[in-house]
C-alpha cells in the first residue's frame, strides 16, 4: 500500500517471486502435516471432503501452485492432489484457479493429470460467461476471476468463442477501471501475494 496516495501497488516482479517461494515453503509445510503421501497411493487425505477441516476445492487448486513450483517429488504431489480434487459443480474460483494452473503449469504435468483437468476445464469453463458474471464495479473478484476463465479456457481448449467473450468481459473491466480506478475486491494482497 502506497500510504502518500492510499493506492495499493503491486510489489515488484523480484519481490513477488521471494514472497511466493516463502508462502509456497509454508504451504508445502503445512499440508504435508494434513495429508498422508504413500509410494502407490499418490493421495491419502485424512479428511473426508465433507469434514469441517477439510481445504475446500479453490483451496486445493490454489495449494497445487506451491507443489508445482517445486522438485519433481513435489511436482508429483501437486499432479496426485490436483487429480484428486474433484468439480462436482461449478465454483468460479475454483475453475479459473484450474484455468491459471493449466496455464502456468499445464506443460509440466503427467500427460494423464493434464488430460483430466482439460476436460474438468471444458465442463465448467462455459459458465464463466454467463450474465450472472459481468464486470459491475462492486465485488468484482468473481467475474474477474471468470474472464480469467474465459481467456484461459478459450486458449487451451482452442475455444474461440470462449475467447472472444473474455475479451468482451476484459473491456468491460478496462473501461470500468478507467471510469472508477479501481476494482472492487481485486485490489488487496489476498490476488497479488
Amino acid at each position: 500500500m502506497n500510504t502518500a496516495s492510499g493506492i495499493f501497488v503491486a510489489p515488484a516482479p523480484a519481490e513477488l517471486a521471494a514472497r511466493r517461494k516463502v508462502i509456497y515453503q509454508q504451504v508445502i509445510t503445512a499440508l504435508d502435516g494434513v495429508l498422508e503421501w504413500e509410494p502407490g497411493h499418490p493421495l491419502v487425505d485424512r479428511f473426508v471432503d465433507s469434514a469441517p477441516a477439510s481445504p475446500d476445492k479453490r483451496c486445493r487448486y490454489s495449494m497445487a501452485f506451491a507443489y508445482l513450483a517445486g522438485d519433481e517429488r513435489q511436482r508429483q504431489k501437486g499432479a496426485a492432489l490436483l487429480e484428486a480434487t474433484e468439480l462436482p459443480t461449478f465454483d468460479n474460483h475454483a475453475v479459473a484457479i484450474l484455468a491459471t494452473l493449466l496455464k502456468v503449469h499445464g506443460s509440466q504435468l503427467p500427460a494423464q493429470t493434464r488430460a483430466l483437468l482439460l476436460e474438468r476445464l471444458a465442463r465448467y469453463a462455459a459458465e464463466a460467461g454467463t450474465e450472472d458474471f459481468r464486470v459491475q464495479g462492486f465485488n468484482d473478484n468473481a467475474p474477474m476471476h471468470c474472464l480469467t476463465t474465459l481467456l484461459f479456457a478459450g486458449d487451451l481448449l482452442g475455444n474461440r468463442a470462449l475467447a472472444k467473450l473474455g475479451l468482451e468481459r476484459l473491456r468491460d473491466a478496462v473501461a470500468m477501471l478507467e471510469r472508477r480506478g479501481v476494482l472492487g475486491e481485486m485490489n488487496s494482497p489476498t490476488y497479488t501475494a
